[in-house]
């Protein structure tokens, strides 16, 4: 069964929580069924949190991709309360939690877009989303799905990646091998706009000529684990001495939907690493970065633990000073924990660093 909410469409900027838990009244003490809830990202999910730890009957669980995965698998086990389970679009399909009577569907989804950079950003679910999280309500019997939006909102069909994503790598790749990308047969075509617009990118940053050669630059990009913005901002990094610190903030910017922040530390900060993302990846790759990442910007007080994060003079000062120090300390666990920062991120990005440093360790010195 579905249920409709009064909401004529879905709403990008109301992030739902509070009438999710509207809704959510009317089915808490009507069984003992367990309740999954659609939720944009960690944040939306922290809010609805703590809007619902009155309910004193319930037991809530959170999952997302950015939580361990002991803190994830919490959600199957034996529990005397009800279950509330307040997740991403993680478990529209690869999990299964058996229990479930109820879904309620926000509607929204936080994805990767790409409008000349990658960034997350949230959007309507699609059709096939929608029919997806209906689905998880009756996997072991009947169930209801509420979803806040009404049956006349149109959801889109889903758009093929190859439509929206950034093209640039994918082609250089092409080209490298020597394959004509004009003659090459898709099963879906992307646009004329982004073919364009990445090959104009290839152009102007050398990595391919105006013929559609791949040049020396080119190959040397490629040979990074990274979207070529990214890479080429690596790049210019190693050519003015900046390698170890480059490859430091490639490792932790690289990460899908990366973040470091908790939810009492986000605000302007937040805003700001995701500027600064966004200006070197795009439009800043061949400056000098040594203005940002000078002696003193990384002269470290790692070892202080009352360090106050929200007084750093920039997010890319933040970003070092905390992956040196979980590089540096013993207690990798404890110091997530005393700083509040994703053990699970930094150990992602710890990895990423050291294969970066294994192909690059004449030329990434510290």
């Amino acid at each position: 069964m579905v249920k409709g909410y009064k909401n004529d469409m879905v709403n990008k900027d109301n992030k739902n929580t509070c009438l999710i838990k509207d809704s959510m009244n009317t089915y808490i003490n009507k069984d003992n069924k367990d309740i999954l809830v659609f939720l944009t990202g960690e944040e939306d999910i922290n809010e609805l949190e703590q809007l619902l730890k009155k309910f004193l009957s319930i037991k809530i669980y959170k999952i997302y991709s950015n939580l361990n995965d002991d803190e994830q698998f919490k959600i199957y086990e034996k529990q005397e309360l009800r279950k509330v389970i307040l997740s991403t679009n993680i478990c529209e399909t690869s999990l299964t939690i058996p229990g479930i009577k109820y879904v309620i569907d926000c509607g929204l989804v936080k994805t990767k877009i790409y409008d000349g950079i990658n960034y997350f950003g949230i959007v309507p679910i699609s059709k096939e989303s929608s029919d997806q999280r209906l689905g998880r309500c009756n996997r072991t019997g009947p169930g209801i799905c509420y979803r806040l939006y009404t049956k006349s909102y149109k959801l889109n069909s889903l758009i093929p990646e190859i439509k929206i994503a950034d093209l640039s790598k994918p082609l250089l790749q092409l080209i490298s091998k020597n394959i004509n990308i004009f003659t090459l047969k898709f099963l879906d075509y992307p646009t004329q706009f982004n073919v364009k617009r990445a090959i104009n990118f290839l152009i102007k940053k050398h990595l391919i000529t105006e013929d559609l050669k791949v040049t020396k630059l080119g190959l040397q990009i490629l040979s990074y684990p990274f979207d070529l913005h990214l890479s080429c901002f690596y790049q210019d990094c190693i050519n003015n001495d900046l390698g170890y610190y480059g490859s430091i903030l490639v490792s932790l910017i690289s990460l899908d939907n990366y973040n470091f922040l908790t939810s009492n530390q986000k605000g302007d900060t937040l805003k700001n690493i995701q500027l600064n993302k966004s200006k070197l990846s795009e439009k800043n790759t061949n400056i000098s970065l040594k203005h940002l990442t000078n002696s003193e910007n990384v002269n470290f007080m790692i070892n202080n633990q009352n360090i106050k994060f929200k007084n750093y003079i920039t997010d890319i000062k933040y970003l070092l000073e905390i992956f040196i120090g979980f590089i540096e300390c013993k207690d990798k666990q404890g110091y997530c924990k005393n700083r509040q920062v994703s053990l699970k991120n930094l150990d992602k990005a710890y990895k990423i660093f050291k294969l970066l440093n294994k192909s690059k360790k004449e030329i990434l010195k510290y």
